[in-house]
This record gives C-alpha cells, sequence and structure tokens, in this order.
C-alpha cells in the first residue's frame, strides 16, 4: 500500500517546484498503484489486506474532497461514485472481519469470566455465519481493478491543470467546516445516521491534514493525532452499532444468541456510552478553531 513519505516518484528538486495540486496528484496516483499492486497479486485477499485497500480508497475520496474547487463538480461526482462503488465490493468482507473483532474487544473488557465466555459463545456463532457466506474474490477483483484504474486515469487527466495550484486552503476549510457541522449536530443528536456521516467526514479531514502534514512535517502533529483517536473512536461506535444489529437479527434463529444475546447488547451499549464521552471531548479539542484559521495554520507551517 502506498503510505505518505512514498508518493513523490521525481527527484527532489522537482517535488519542491512542484505546485500542491501536482503532489495531490502524484499522492493519489501512488495510492492507486498500490491497490492494484495488491489485487494483482492475490487470489483471495486477507482481512487485513482489505482493510488497508479500504483505507486508501478512502485516502482517494479525500484527496478528490481536498481538490474539489480545482474540478468541474459532474466530474468529481462521477470519479467520487466510481470511489465510493469499489469500497462497497468489499464492504461485506470487511463487516464481518470487524464484527469477529468487536467481539473479541468486547469479550476482553469485562472482568467477568462468565460474560466474557457468553461473549465468545456468539463469537464462534457469529465465525458459522461468516463461513457460510464467504465468496470467491476473482470476479470482484476484475470490478475493483477496473474502478481503480479509471480513478488512475482521472488522475493523471488532471494533472496539467492541477499544476497551476498552489494552495488548497479552500478545500481543507470547506472538508473541516462540513465535519464540524456534523459534529454539532451529532452533539445534539446522536443517531446511527448522524454519527456514521461524521466519521465519514472526520476520516476525510485526517487523511487531508496527514498529506499536507508529509509536506510540511510538525505542523499538524496535535491535531493529526486527535483527528487519527476520533475517527477511531467513532468507528468503534459504528462496529458496535452494526454488532447491535447483527445480534438483533440472529436472535431469533440461534438459540445460543437468544440465550446471552441481551447481556452482550447491555455490555455493548455502556462501551458506546463511554466512547460517545471521548468522542464529544475529542470533538471541543479538534473543531475550536475556525475552519479557516485551522487551514491556515495546517497549510503554512510558518504561520
Amino acid at each position: 500500500m502506498a503510505r505518505p513519505g512514498k508518493l513523490i516518484t521525481r527527484d527532489d528538486a522537482d517535488a519542491r517546484r512542484a505546485s500542491l495540486g501536482v503532489r495531490a496528484c502524484a499522492h493519489s496516483l501512488a495510492i492507486d498503484q498500490g491497490i492494484i499492486d495488491t489485487i494483482s497479486q492475490r487470489q483471495r485477499l486477507t482481512d487485513e489486506e482489505v482493510h488497508d485497500v479500504r483505507v486508501d480508497l478512502k485516502r482517494l475520496r479525500a484527496m478528490r474532497q481536498l481538490i474539489f474547487f480545482e474540478t468541474r463538480y459532474e466530474r468529481f461526482k462521477e470519479a467520487d461514485e466510481k470511489l465510493k462503488d469499489a469500497g462497497k465490493l468489499l464492504a461485506n468482507r470487511r463487516d464481518q472481519a470487524v464484527l469477529v473483532t468487536t467481539l473479541k474487544k468486547l469479550a476482553k473488557r469485562t472482568d467477568s469470566e462468565a460474560r466474557a465466555q457468553n461473549v465468545l459463545a456468539i463469537l464462534e456463532q457469529v465465525k458459522k455465519e461468516n463461513t457460510k457466506s464467504q465468496q470467491q474474490d476473482e470476479t470482484l477483483h476484475k470490478r475493483l481493478k477496473t474502478l481503480v484504474l479509471a480513478d488512475d486515469r482521472n488522475w493523471q487527466d488532471l494533472h496539467a491543470k492541477l499544476a497551476q495550484t498552489d494552495t488548497l486552503l479552500a478545500g481543507l476549510t470547506r472538508t473541516h467546516s462540513y465535519a464540524r457541522s456534523l459534529g454539532q449536530r451529532v452533539m445534539c443528536n446522536d443517531t446511527i445516521s448522524l454519527v456514521h456521516r461524521w466519521r465519514k467526514w472526520c476520516k476525510y479531514l485526517y487523511y487531508q491534514v496527514e498529506f499536507v502534514s508529509y509536506l510540511h512535517s510538525g505542523n499538524a502533529d496535535d491535531v493529526r493525532k486527535d483527528l487519527k483517536r476520533l475517527g477511531s473512536v467513532l468507528g468503534l461506535r459504528h462496529d458496535i452499532a452494526n454488532l447491535q444489529l447483527v445480534l438483533d437479527r440472529l436472535e431469533r434463529a440461534h438459540a445460543v444468541v437468544n440465550k446471552y444475546g441481551k447481556q452482550v447488547q447491555a455490555m455493548a451499549q455502556a462501551w458506546d456510552s463511554e466512547l460517545k464521552k471521548e468522542g464529544e471531548m475529542l470533538f471541543n479539542r479538534v473543531f475550536k478553531q475556525s475552519s479557516v484559521t485551522f487551514s491556515q495554520h495546517i497549510l503554512n507551517p510558518a504561520a
């Protein structure tokens, strides 16, 4: 997988002369190539590789948001939809793996051996369900590769236009502003759908800050750490919500889930309440500045 620090393939002098838009383009092309290399070398992705590909697809969507004002809306929407479709191809595999991980974490959180065993009993049932629904990846890989190659071609076509882009302040400000507004709404109305949308935009903001901080090291370390943790907190809340839905679905069909499901759901709800409080604390830290002030600080290392 392509990661910040391995993104610009030109020599250092050329890289320093390149516009910020060209660097964003090089970053995204490297990510596209990393995804293509991974899926070309595997008949079936491991759970870790599924996670890495999905993360890189989110990075690409974040970069699309960053150059939003340098792109015609129709072109942005078409490219973003292709990346969204690519992520959906791996969603089932990701959900299966995360469900198992969430139950394991939940079992470790309790100091009651009996409760831990009840969680693990449900975990075994979930693993059986996952085995039944596993699918071959050959067709999936072809579709995924087609979508990522289309993204690669799109970035190459944008290269000349982005050569004139010396600042991405408007794009970063837009992402921060939208993430901030979603966070404010979640503080007032904590629903699953709103938390999920907030998480998505916090991820976009994190990946944009990650890219910029690679260019201007040290100017965004604190906010990057807080954003990363906020994304993890919101991700865990999303995983807990999915766990609750799966337990509801399996409760009537499986005796072991019917027996222990309510107890496990109560444990998950208590965990979610803790995460909600941490998310509120992180919101107050990350979004204390105005969106313009935040973006100027991140993009201007001397400020």
